[in-house]
């Protein structure tokens, strides 16, 4: 193996400062509209610091073809993509281009546990990289790593500049009822949600955001988006009330059980399904109405496995429940106010280019 001619440097720098200056200052909406561009970047990344660690030795030759260069004498190609029979992992692969189908070295899978599409990684490089593969591993892990904590703080940055006092005062309350039983952790369990005539929001702090996080990053479903696309979608629902299985329960004032597979949104809203699926365990959806101020009908929600622990809760302190909702109006319209502004934007750009796309297509013919 060749010896190095400059030190390396850290790839997880060259991946916040793209990553930094092209998407800083992004809305949650426009976070969800830019999913696939910033999962393009940081896949453009990985490739060009895999070939910065071999420019750091002598026989490196670099092409004007950006994921080919020379070494060592033979000439290679840096391929990273998603796998074609299992898109959740990522395929990276050093081709050596004269010599195609000659004998490679398999490493991984290895996991990134993180926030973003792809769930692990792989690699193959010819037989006569096989000393190198180790490290190339290693660079690949980093910047997806980097990139997905990157992603996460951006995301959990954004929630509490939308947080408007509302979501947090009862979840304050409901951990001071929980913690005086030692069963604390069980309020990230609970999502409160708002519904009028017309439509529902999801009311939830940063901590219950990070639980259902968690729980959509053991992947245990099979979906085109990210599990931080499906927290932040489901973070800017805005549910049809005629769609939603809590209206039952707002209706009947009482305790209700739900299969989602009977909720009226599976077949148009089935990034939601699958969300609310990985919250509720594969169990029925628990919804718990909690009072009203108006029209706004405050509910509490959590998996029905959590019944036994829940539900007495929420019936021995559904009148405090209450009160703190009458505190809180008037953070909970700044609340809804700053969901529905943050997505707005993100709503028109993704409209905008829908339409040119259309455009584009109806105009080709004319244009040829």
């Amino acid at each position: 193996m060749e010896i190095e001619r400059k030190s390396q440097t850290d790839p997880a720098n060259a991946l916040h400062f793209v990553l930094s200056a092209k998407y800083s200052g992004l809305t949650l909406g426009e976070l969800r509209l830019q999913a696939r561009q910033i999962e393009d970047d940081i896949r453009d990344v990985a490739q060009a610091e895999v070939i910065n660690h071999f420019s750091q030795f002598a026989s490196f030759r670099q092409l004007a073809a950006p994921r080919e260069f020379f070494f060592r004498n033979k000439l290679y190609s840096v391929h990273v993509a998603g796998a074609v029979r299992n898109p959740m992992r990522l395929e990276v692969c050093i081709l050596d281009v004269r010599e195609p189908t000659g004998p490679t070295h398999a490493w991984g899978p290895k996991a990134f546990d993180g926030a973003g599409y792809f769930r692990d990684f792989d690699l193959q490089v010819p037989h006569a990289l096989q000393g190198y593969a180790e490290t190339v591993a290693e660079i690949v892990f980093r910047v997806y790593v980097a990139a997905y904590a990157w992603l996460e703080a951006e995301l959990f940055k954004l929630v509490k500049a939308v947080e408007q006092g509302f979501a947090d005062a009862l979840y304050q309350y409901l951990r001071t009822v929980l913690n005086a039983e030692e069963r604390g952790g069980l309020a990230d369990r609970v999502w409160f949600s708002i519904f009028s005539e017309k439509s529902g929001y999801y009311a939830l702090d940063g901590k219950a955001i990070e639980a259902i996080l968690e729980v959509l990053k053991q992947r245990r479903y099979v979906s085109d988006l990210s599990p931080l696309s499906h927290v932040v979608s489901l973070i800017g629902l805005q549910m049809p009330s005629a769609k939603s299985l809590s209206m039952d329960a707002i209706t009947s004032r009482r305790y209700t059980e739900y299969s989602l597979q009977k909720a009226a949104y599976v077949s148009d809203m089935s990034d939601i399904f699958k969300t609310e699926e990985q919250m509720t365990l594969g169990g029925a959806y628990a919804i718990f109405p909690l009072g009203a101020v108006g029209d706004q009908q405050l509910v509490a929600a959590f998996p029905s496995s959590l019944r036994d622990d829940l539900r007495p809760v929420f019936e021995k302190n559904r009148e405090v429940f209450q009160l703190v909702y009458q505190q809180e109006v008037r953070s909970l319209k700044r609340h809804i106010a700053r969901i529905q502004a943050s997505f707005r934007r993100a709503d028109r750009a993704e409209y905008a280019g829908m339409a040119g796309r259309f455009l584009s297509e109806v105009l080709r013919p004319w244009l040829s």
